[in-house]
């Protein structure tokens, strides 16, 4: 299973990256890199029951409820 995350990784990395490189866009190339990092780490977390913080429990948590 986990070879074909992997895989998938790595041919997502192989149709978008030479383009981003070959138009030179820094703006984009750093969101992609930011997205893919989070999607890379989400996809390890769920495949290895890592705890993931929930955005929305934070957000609860650091407001308050009633």
């Amino acid at each position: 299973m986990i070879w074909i995350l992997i895989a998938i990784y790595v041919v997502i990395l192989g149709l978008e990256l030479p383009a981003l490189l070959k138009r030179k866009t820094r703006l984009e190339l750093w969101t992609f890199t930011a997205y893919f990092i989070i999607g890379l780490y989400m996809s390890l977390a769920f495949y290895y029951n890592w705890p993931l913080i929930e955005p929305f429990q934070a957000l609860v948590n650091y407001v308050g409820s009633d």
